[in-house]
């Protein structure tokens, strides 16, 4: 009779983690691990850039926060680097400035030849069907 109800039990609790627990903790491992939307990143790029030439601390601060946000959107990465690079001409650090434009040109080169592949990808698949 014993057997029987902890095998009972053990059963529902097989089934609970199943059905319930182990989804739930799956959902809210993935949930927490998406990449922000691009709207935030671009927000964050457009504070940053109207303080251009009012508050050269906010201009950094809101372009390091787009810059964390913007870890898959090469686009919004490249805008918070020339935000961060203009700060950087205005305090006269020419050579972080440069550094900082540098990499946000390989950003937007890197979006140009993916669009010009999915460009060139799409014609083809157009053109042969």
């Amino acid at each position: 009779m014993k057997h029987d109800a902890i095998k009972a039990e053990s059963s529902f609790l097989n089934l609970l983690y199943a059905f319930f627990i182990a989804p739930l903790a799956f959902l809210l491992l993935t949930s927490s691990c998406q990449a922000p939307p691009r709207q935030d990143v671009q927000q964050f790029n457009d504070k940053a850039y109207e303080a251009h030439y009012r508050s050269l601390d906010s201009v950094e601060h809101y372009a390091r926060k787009a810059l964390q946000l913007a870890q898959y959107d090469d686009d919004g990465k490249a805008e918070a680097l020339n935000n961060l690079a203009f700060a950087n001409i205005v305090r006269m650090d020419y050579a972080k400035a440069e550094q900082q434009l540098t990499e946000a040109n390989r950003q937007s080169d890197r979006t140009t030849r993916l669009a010009s592949a999915t460009d060139a990808t799409l014609s083809t698949s157009f053109s042969q069907s």
